[in-house]
């Protein structure tokens, strides 16, 4: 379960010539909480997936630095990371079944069958897909496939969780439900997770601290209470944009 510090943080993307094309980040510094769920708030094109990928190993070259636990990433490999990566993304094998689906990432593991066959269909219950686990994804409505894609990124059990708008394009109260139990379930296991989203009322849904990103740099943090009571023109915007509503952080 790690401390994730941000220290210093310099990005830009570059062109095929290598001319700076766009600078993301100038001075980014932040520090995220282990065992805690940080929500990094804020519309598209603010850095959000920017900052997920230079975390999790995805894109290199930056300056500054980013420490696991007070440890540099330069001295950790992306295996040894221990980490999961959800986006809005479903990715599954289409020719294997939803139990294979979810194994995969425990194919090549030293657990024998029999535990991998129990962490199955544990989190395929805990996820509502545990009646599904015989079926070819096609035969899946898109809800449930994304039930799978999150079920084969939790089955290691890692210590990190990255989640990049993993409900974007579901019903609201789809999305509700599944924030719900991925909520639970991070809790249950002490994960550190850091979850993207331009959402104003999932970040408050969800999060032990909410980080609210404005031009590359953190311009607000705190907890829901500390946010619902700030009158800020940016938050104000996600909070008219949101696609949920009140009732969801109330219910």
């Amino acid at each position: 379960m790690p401390r994730i510090t941000c220290e210093h943080i310099k990005y830009s993307y570059f062109d095929k010539k290598g001319n700076n094309k766009a600078q993301v980040f100038l001075d980014f510094n932040a520090t995220f909480e282990d065992k805690k769920i940080s929500i990094i708030l804020g519309p598209s094109g603010c850095g959000k997936t920017t900052l997920l990928n230079l975390i999790s190993g995805l894109k290199g070259n930056y300056e500054g630095d980013i420490l696991f636990d007070n440890v540099s990433t330069s001295k950790i490999t992306m295996r040894d990371r221990d980490l999961a990566y959800i986006t809005q993304n479903v990715v599954l094998y289409p020719k294997m079944t939803v139990f294979e689906n979810i194994a995969f990432p425990l194919k090549f593991t030293l657990l024998k069958q029999e535990e991998i066959n129990q962490r199955v269909r544990d989190i395929a219950d805990k996820l509502g897909i545990g009646h599904c686990l015989t079926r070819k994804p096609k035969y899946l409505s898109y809800g449930q496939q994304h039930r799978v894609s999150i079920a084969k990124a939790l089955i290691k059990e890692p210590t990190l969780l990255l989640c990049d708008e993993p409900f974007t394009g579901l019903d609201p109260l789809i999305r509700d439900e599944l924030t719900k139990l991925l909520k639970d379930y991070i809790k249950e296991k002490n994960i550190t997770c850091l979850f993207v989203t331009h959402d104003y009322y999932e970040a408050l849904r969800l999060g032990d601290e909410i980080f609210l990103l404005e031009d590359g740099v953190v311009s607000l943090k705190g907890d829901n209470i500390k946010l619902r009571a700030i009158d800020n023109e940016y938050l104000n915007a996600l909070k008219n944009e949101s696609t949920l509503n009140e009732e969801v952080i109330n219910g």
